[in-house]
């Protein structure tokens, strides 16, 4: 371990293996600094193989203030093809100088668009994003008028999401996409998480993903 830089971490032979089958036999993890982390996969989703890296690596490479931790991909998608369009990256910042990050600090300027407790009981609910949106309106009396395909500023406590369908026709799934962003403090480091889908997701099934995805991470033991 080579204290005081961020370590980009590397899928196990194994757990590459198992990718399509659900059945990972080693217990994903990335390392910070010099503090190690364990998480749980999401369901059906299993670490990129590395072709698929390799067809993402120009897409890491426009965004070089920030350090790619984790690459996930959806199982099935994974097996058949290298470029899946349902994806997840989990990443923190280059600079180490900007890697701290307190909880406090995270929300300090953070003016939600949906009541946070309504948020997580939509969240925790199975509720879909059309129940998000209708939520979003009532918040905010019926004044204004929110746009259908963008994710409300909202928090479950960990995460700040963002995010929304774009494409050519938002109304058609074969013909747009999906992202949900989420930036987080997990011990006193700066978290950014990326899912992006395809035109068929739904925005809060996603959300509710990555949610899963950061409450998992914990240090790893000594």
């Amino acid at each position: 371990m080579i204290r005081g830089r961020i370590l980009l971490a590397t899928a196990t032979a194994a757990a590459l293996a198992g990718c399509g089958t659900g059945k990972d036999t080693e217990t994903p993890g990335f390392t910070v600094l010099d503090a190690s982390y364990t998480y749980a996969l999401p369901k059906d989703f299993c670490p990129a193989s590395e072709e698929w890296r390799k067809v993402f690596a120009p897409v890491a490479a426009q965004n070089r203030d920030k350090t790619i931790l984790v690459q996930l991909v959806d199982c099935v998608d994974n097996a058949k093809y290298v470029n899946s369009p349902n994806y997840i990256v989990l990443g923190t910042m280059s600079d180490k100088a900007r890697l701290p990050l307190t909880k406090e600090g995270l929300f300090r300027d953070f003016k939600p668009e949906v009541d946070d407790q309504q948020f997580r009981k939509l969240l925790d609910s199975g509720a879909n994003f059309a129940d998000l949106k209708r939520a979003q309106t009532e918040a905010s009396g019926g004044e204004g008028e929110a746009s259908p395909d963008l994710f409300p500023k909202s928090s479950d406590g960990t995460c700040l999401f963002t995010g929304g369908r774009y494409g050519a026709d938002t109304s058609d799934p074969a013909a747009s996409a999906t992202v949900i962003n989420c930036r987080a403090s997990v011990d006193g480091h700066q978290i950014f998480v990326m899912h992006n889908g395809d035109g068929k997701q739904d925005l809060l099934a996603m959300a509710r993903r990555i949610s899963g995805l950061v409450g998992s991470i914990k240090r790893a033991a000594e």
